[in-house]
């Protein structure tokens, strides 16, 4: 009997702790939806972090955004776009300080983001880029090219020795195991499947892959020598010679600017503002500024209540994976999901038009 009634009181305990946490977590909702919005003092600088990668548009799980309310405001290339627009018109803004380490992200989307970056620049206002001491890649540097000026902490990474591509092949490992694959394939270019097939790279494979990396180096080139002011042969001779880690090379160079602690670059930026050295800086985060009506910063926004719907899928296409996952199905593309989004779009009177951003591997 005694068992029986512990059993229960620890049943009960657990439930009522359930039913305090969910209307904890409803009171937190609740009051996160109804915050003021952010103070935008003048004289202010906007501060981007980016780091990892840069996807086209942000959606986070239900899990991320319940321990990150920011989540939904991740750097993204669509509200990259709308904060930079915001930032060059709003007259509170005079500057934008990018931190970034090391980027992982496709060419093209970078490069979405470089034009994001250089529109901003054409309001006259400064751009200001610095790292940590995980330092730069190619692919941050190449934002980083667009700035007034870059900064980086003394005896840290900088990634200047080139683009390669490499694949691994399995044909020989599945042979002796005694393991067959049964791969429908068309097409001579379709080479995913090539590691299971094969014990190298077929000509057609080879050929792609050199198109897109020469086409990244080329873009990337063609940035440094803007910067530098450098011809494009001094740019490639740079990038291909010894594999170059140093910084002191890029400081050299002109690459970075000055080498220089976070604190250093505050002192710069006070100067920039015309503060003294005992004034505050007055920043707001990328989140922050997010949250900022486009109305409020100074943008022109269209007199047309005409819109066009941009759907941004992301991930594998895959088959209909049946309920929604508590953890979210944004790394999929699946032919409901897609439905429910252009039967909203079609729902909505304002909309004359449906473009459909597809970033898949297939």
């Amino acid at each position: 009997m005694t068992f029986f009634k512990s059993f229960l009181a620890s049943c009960l305990g657990i439930f009522t702790s359930f039913v305090v946490l969910l209307i904890a977590f409803f009171i937190v909702i609740a009051s996160s939806s109804s915050e003021p919005l952010p103070e935008v003092k003048n004289n202010s600088v906007l501060t981007i972090e980016m780091t990892g990668t840069i996807p086209a548009y942000a959606v986070p799980s239900p899990v991320e955004s319940y321990f990150n309310p920011n989540a939904a405001n991740k750097v993204s290339l669509v509200n990259l776009k709308e904060n930079l627009e915001k930032a060059a018109a709003d007259d509170r803004i005079k500057g934008v300080w990018v931190k970034a380490n090391m980027l992982a992200e496709s060419w093209a989307n970078l490069e979405q983001a470089y034009t994001y970056l250089k529109n901003y620049k054409e309001s006259g206002k400064f751009l200001y880029f610095s790292t940590d001491d995980i330092g730069m890649n190619e692919q941050s540097y190449y934002l980083a090219s667009l700035a007034d000026s870059v900064f980086s902490p003394p005896n840290t990474n900088f990634e200047f020795d080139g683009f390669v591509s490499q694949m691994s092949f399995y044909a020989d490992m599945l042979d002796k195991i005694g393991i067959e694959p049964e791969i429908f394939r068309v097409g001579k270019y379709k080479s995913a499947v090539e590691p299971f097939l094969q014990t190298s790279a077929s000509p057609e494979s080879r050929d792609q892959m050199e198109e897109i990396m020469g086409r990244a180096t080329d873009t990337f080139i063609t940035a440094i020598a803007d910067r530098t002011g450098k011809s494009v042969d001094e740019v490639n001779q740079m990038l291909n010679s010894e594999p170059v880690n140093r910084l002191q090379f890029a400081h050299e160079n002109g690459l970075i600017d000055s080498l220089a602690f976070e604190s250093d670059v505050e002192r710069m930026l006070k100067t920039r503002l015309g503060l003294a050295d005992d004034d505050e800086i007055e920043t707001i985060s990328f989140q922050s500024y997010a949250k900022i009506p486009a109305s409020t910063a100074g943008v022109d926004l269209p007199s047309s209540q005409d819109r066009v719907a941009v759907i941004y899928t992301d991930g594998a296409i895959m088959s209909d994976l049946g309920n929604e996952s508590p953890l979210g199905n944004s790394g999929f593309i699946t032919a409901s999901n897609v439905q429910k989004q252009l039967d909203e779009a079609l729902d909505r009177s304002t909309v004359k038009a449906i473009v459909v951003h597809i970033n898949s591997p297939g």
